[in-house]
């Protein structure tokens, strides 16, 4: 996917009429540049119509609070923000006749920088594009506001980038954009849809404290440096979710979405986190779809609230996924597996991961417990018994507890054990009295394999009460015989109500 968006032609951006109104001073240097200053009035002066007074109160609120937080031992910041500031106390946006004198000027930039696409200029007063523009230098962005339509799609972005507190007022298009270096959206609110479709993040990503005021789609888009997603409220649907069969698309250094909130659905599918899956302290108001998700690193729902369904159908956990001091909706749908499945994690890299392990499945089997979902428990206590034997060491009672019966889930596989051991024992008396009293006996009860038969009935299930028919006049190996015989079947037949208690929750 990024091999093909290279091919495409992209425009220099000092050669695209929307950079140059936005950096009309020129281009900073580092961020808080204090041309950045000059650029952001000039822009919003040129943008002036389109503000309301509220937002260009807010803009002298904001020049207020950067004139108060400039040190007094930086006169030349301090100066810039002074004046700054008048200008958005008395702001006054660009006349009719200004905005003429600026738009020759910009076709004069627009030429002295090769640009030969001078039709660009007919629809200045329409859409904010910047599509398939080229970003080379460092660009800072903070605090602009964007009050039509704005499309940076198919734009690249070869340094660092800030919309730090920017306000986008209609939707927003970066769909299909890639970004070399560190990006920041850091409480920028959208105020209508922002489509991030398939863009590409080559180093960190910030969206912390961002307001997402409608639906968001990062469908398709991949995070190749920790994607920062903490302390955002998504008002709408949010979209992350990728195709099946794009490999390229996760979250290669983690994803961050602590103290989050979801109002709306939060759709996930398909996503591969290559190391943390940070969610802790979320809320989810409505669905949530952790569909066919790959958890390849540490997962943490702590101290999360779940009010709706959550479906993991098919997702896979390389480690035990913590849920400590959740709400968790009795809907919540696992994946289908038992402890032998790849689906959850049976063997730990170090007996201190075993110990975090344990803790883990504990919580979820209280958690399970907590809502009736007893099928589930089952499953959570299983694997909290695999990971304490991993740091305590396995026993004789826990390797037979898991072998015989599942740990307790499984009816079959103890029913089966106790079928083929009725029938080797019935071999074995079979041969005993072949030994002892030969075959002429008459009557069935009497003959050699009626004996056997009723022998290893009768042990294997002692509580018939049929005993006398088989302990007179029998050799004392029959009797030792059936003795260790009953003893197996009584662990097994326990085995066996075990997992019919379990399967339907006999109590």
């Amino acid at each position: 996917m990024s091999d093909e968006k290279a091919e495409k032609q992209l425009t220099p951006a000092n050669q695209n009429m929307w950079y140059l109104l936005m950096t009309w001073y020129g281009e900073p240097t580092h961020f808080e540049d204090p041309v950045t200053y000059q650029n952001r009035l000039f822009w919003h002066r040129y943008m002036g119509d389109s503000l309301s007074s509220d937002q260009i109160d807010t803009l002298a609120d904001l020049c207020q609070k950067n004139l108060e937080n400039i040190r007094q031992s930086n006169p030349e910041e301090r100066q810039q923000a002074e004046e700054e500031y008048r200008q958005y106390e008395n702001f006054i946006p660009f006349t009719r006749n200004e905005k003429g004198h600026h738009i020759l000027e910009l076709r004069d930039r627009l030429a002295a920088n090769g640009a030969k696409d001078f039709g660009q200029l007919r629809y200045i007063e329409m859409h904010i594009e910047l599509i398939g523009v080229e970003f080379r230098n460092l660009v800072d962005f903070n605090h602009y506001i964007f009050p039509r339509y704005a499309s940076f799609s198919n734009s690249e972005f070869h340094t660092s980038v800030s919309f730090r507190k920017a306000c986008f007022l209609k939707k927003t298009g970066f769909s299909e954009v890639i970004c070399h270096g560190n990006i920041g959206f850091q409480e920028a609110t959208f105020k209508e849809e922002p489509l991030f479709f398939e863009a590409t993040f080559k180093d960190n990503v910030e969206f912390s404290g961002a307001k997402f005021l409608k639906n968001v789609s990062f469908r398709d888009a991949s995070f190749f440096g920790g994607g920062h997603f903490e302390k955002i409220v998504f008002s709408g649907t949010a979209d992350f979710s990728r195709k099946v069969d794009d490999e390229d698309v996760k979250f290669s250094k983690g994803g961050f979405f602590n103290d989050a909130i979801f109002m709306e659905r939060a759709n996930f599918r398909n996503v591969i986190f290559s190391k943390w899956a940070e969610f802790s302290r979320v809320k989810f108001h409505k669905q949530t779809f952790f569909q066919a998700v790959t958890f390849q690193g540490e997962v943490k729902f702590c101290d999360s609230v779940f009010k709706s369904t959550t479906d993991f159908t098919k997702a896979v956990f390389a480690k035990a996924p913590e849920f400590h001091g959740c709400e968790i909706y009795v809907d919540t749908i696992w994946p289908e597996s038992n402890p032998n499945d790849e689906v959850w994690p049976t063997e730990y890299a170090s007996e201190e991961e075993a110990k975090v392990a344990e803790r883990a499945w504990a919580t979820l089997k209280l958690l399970m417990n907590k809502v009736m979902r007893h099928e589930h428990e089952l499953t959570f206590f299983a694997l909290e018994l695999q990971a304490r034997a991993e740091h305590k060491g396995k026993t004789l009672s826990y390797r037979l507890y898991e072998s015989l019966s599942d740990f307790g889930q499984g009816v079959s596989r103890p029913a089966f054990i106790l079928l083929m051991m009725s029938f080797a024992f019935l071999v074995l008396y079979m041969g005993i009295f072949i030994f002892t009293t030969g075959t002429t006996q008459e009557s069935w009860e009497t003959t050699y394999w009626g004996k056997a038969i009723l022998t290893s009935f009768v042990s294997s299930f002692p509580f018939v009460g049929l005993q006398k028919y088989i302990y007179g006049g029998v050799s004392g190996c029959i009797v030792v015989l059936s003795g260790v015989q009953t003893i197996l079947s009584t662990i097994l037949l326990f085995l066996i109500g075990l997992g019919i208690r379990n399967k339907y929750r006999i109590k």
